[in-house]
């Protein structure tokens, strides 16, 4: 069985530990990029250059409703000409829409031989971005903040395909809820 978790629910007490921890992990994945035969690798190359293609189009998706931290620089015509001309510059775009996404970290090409992204993480998606509702199979993590283990469920379920879908419960190794 094969299971790509491009969506994840993040209870909002630890919500924001939780994204800087997967940051900070990402970045340590980068030190060891490499083929899938070498032990040492935690970060493969796509399976193939049509997956490769398909991936960075949801990052490009992505993007068309990314907010980020700081303010904004490009008008959204002036961006997406941008990123047409240099695919590997995703990070420099800034995109901004009222209802945007967050791009925590990633999306650019690896300059290496295969199919390498950086891993790639939104944050404060919304159930409606085609981020959230597709099944990426490449680096690209949608982290979503919610209130009420049920509201989870719901949520997690309300999706047109078949996500695969799993629940961990280890929240205290990462950090500790309020009132515990």
């Amino acid at each position: 069985m094969c299971s790509a978790g491009s969506r994840v629910f993040v209870h909002e007490s630890i919500y924001d530990a939780f994204v800087e921890k997967v940051v900070a992990r990402a970045k340590k994945r980068l030190a060891r990029v490499g083929p899938a035969t070498d032990p040492k690798t935690e970060l493969q190359p796509i399976v193939d250059g049509l997956q490769f293609e398909r991936v960075k189009g949801y990052i490009q998706a992505g993007l068309q409703d990314v907010r980020r931290p700081g303010g904004c620089g490009f008008r959204k015509k002036r961006a997406m000409a941008r990123l047409k001309c240099a695919p590997s510059r995703v990070l420099s775009l800034v995109v901004t829409r009222a209802q945007g996404a967050t791009l925590a970290f990633g999306g650019k090409v690896i300059p290496r031989s295969g199919y390498y992204l950086e891993p790639t993480i939104f944050t404060n998606v919304t159930d409606g971005m085609r981020i959230a509702r597709e099944e990426i199979f490449g680096p690209v993590m949608s982290i979503i903040k919610y209130k009420t283990y049920e509201e989870a469920l719901e949520r997690a379920n309300n999706t047109e395909v078949h996500m695969s879908r799993s629940t961990k419960l280890r929240l205290r190794r990462l950090t500790k809820p309020p009132n515990s």
